[in-house]
C-alpha cells in the first residue's frame, strides 16, 4: 500500500489569530491585574503579550514606551494607536465615575498632542486606556470625541484592542479611503 502524503496543516487565518490571542491576551491581563500590579507592570505584561500577538500574526508592531510628547508622556504608543494604564481597580464599569473621567481626559490630550507634534489626523488616532479590568476605547470621528462604556477586558474587547493594533497600529493609517 503507498503512503500517502502528509497534508500540512492549514495556516490560521488572520481573523483566527486575532480571536485565539486575544484569549490568551486578555487572560494576561487578568492574571496582572489579580496581582494587584503597579501601572508599570501592568504595561510590562500587555508590551511583553504584544510581541508575541505581532510575531504570530506577522506584523511588525513597533511600541513606543513612556515617550515625551508636548506636555505628557504617554504609557505606549503603537503607531496611531495610544495606550495609557492605570494601576488596577482605578477604572470602573460605570461611565461617570472619577478615574474613567480622568483616563479620558489624560487620552484626549494625548490626541492634542499628538497632533501638534507629530501632525496625526486626528480620526487617524485610536486611544486606549486600561487597568487590567476595564478597557476604554475613545476616539474623534464626524467632529466629536466618541468613548464607549467601559468594557471588562475579555476576549471580545481584547479583540477590539488587537484590530486597532493590526489597523492602525502597524502604519498608523486608517483603512479609509483617503489612505488606502
Amino acid at each position: 500500500m503507498p503512503d500517502r502524503p502528509v497534508e500540512s496543516p492549514r495556516p490560521e487565518s488572520l481573523d483566527e489569530i486575532v480571536s485565539h490571542s486575544a484569549v490568551a491576551i486578555a487572560d494576561q491581563i487578568q492574571t496582572a491585574a489579580s496581582w494587584d500590579a503597579s501601572e508599570m507592570q501592568l504595561q510590562i505584561e500587555v508590551a511583553g503579550a504584544l510581541k508575541e500577538f505581532a510575531k504570530r500574526a506577522q506584523i511588525k508592531l513597533e511600541g513606543r514606551h513612556n515617550i515625551t510628547i508636548a506636555t505628557g508622556r504617554p504609557d505606549s504608543v503603537y503607531g496611531s494607536v495610544i495606550v495609557e494604564y492605570k494601576k488596577p481597580g482605578d477604572l470602573s464599569c460605570k461611565r461617570d465615575a472619577s478615574g474613567n473621567k480622568a483616563l479620558i481626559a489624560q487620552l484626549k490630550q494625548r490626541f492634542y498632542d499628538m497632533n501638534r507634534e507629530e501632525k496625526r489626523k486626528w480620526d487617524s488616532m485610536f486611544g486606549v486606556g486600561t487597568d487590567g479590568r476595564y478597557f476604554i476605547f475613545l476616539r474623534f470621528r464626524d467632529e466629536k470625541w466618541t468613548d464607549q462604556e467601559p468594557l471588562e477586558v475579555n476576549r471580545y474587547s481584547t479583540e477590539r484592542f488587537l484590530w486597532a493594533l493590526y489597523n492602525l497600529g502597524q502604519n498608523g493609517k486608517p483603512y479609509q479611503p483617503e489612505y488606502l
